[in-house]
């Protein structure tokens, strides 16, 4: 196949009486063409590295996730043994209470007022079951917070995903869009080449066919 640049294409068209402006035409087309896989290129490559940014965001907002509901279920765990230990305290603490109100030597026993037992002792397992109630409630309010935080990282995390199937949507349409513009600056390549191609070659055959008239006619030149 010649290798034919555009050039000589445009020269062929003109040196064999083609059209001109069919000639321009083909150049601005072809110069069209190329602006245009220069810009379809450019966008594919530029959403290309969007994509690698955002999965590698996302990937860091999933491991954010992870960790926020390691942490969520540590909480859960501890506010669980924290309630339990609350109920099992408050147990012991109304049986030793019932206990205290039947015996004597903490003020109680038989017809006698339970509240006259001993106070510093009662003292003791209130204080300590507050405590326990205040630390219980911390621990709640600390599992409310990285709860909110889930529920915040988690619908970030789908946002992103969703950017992200967008763009390789995107993406897959701009690869598209370049490959059928590739194709069509390719289909006008070959066409121009194959009308440039036929035009030289009926130049050579004309000169090659003018020659020929102007050997003969030096050959009959030569005879007379």
């Amino acid at each position: 196949a010649k290798s034919i640049s555009l050039e000589s294409m445009t020269s062929a068209l003109f040196r064999n009486g083609g059209d001109a402006a069919l000639a321009a035409t083909r150049a601005r087309e072809l110069d069209r063409l190329t602006r245009e896989k220069r810009m379809l290129t450019k966008d594919a490559t530029e959403k290309a590295t969007l994509i690698t940014a955002l999965s590698s965001e996302r990937k860091e907002l999933k491991d954010n996730v992870r960790t926020l509901k390691e942490q969520v279920a540590r909480l859960q765990a501890q506010l669980n043994a924290k309630s339990d230990l609350a109920v099992k305290m408050t147990q012991r603490y109304n049986k030793l209470a019932s206990a205290m109100a039947s015996m004597t030597e903490f003020g109680g026993g038989p017809g006698l007022s339970t509240k006259s037992r001993d106070r510093s002792t009662d003292e003791v397992f209130k204080t300590a079951l507050a405590a326990l109630s205040k630390e219980k409630t911390e621990l709640d309010n600390r599992v409310r917070e990285l709860e909110k935080q889930l529920k915040v990282s988690t619908k970030a995390n789908k946002k992103l995903e969703k950017q992200a199937a967008d763009l390789k949507v995107e993406l897959a349409n701009s690869q598209k869009n370049l490959e059928l513009s590739q194709a069509h600056a390719g289909y006008a390549i070959q066409r121009d080449v194959r009308r440039a191609s036929i035009l030289l070659d009926m130049g050579e055959a004309d000169h090659r066919e003018n020659e020929a008239d102007h050997r003969e006619n030096e050959a009959d030149h030569r005879e007379n």
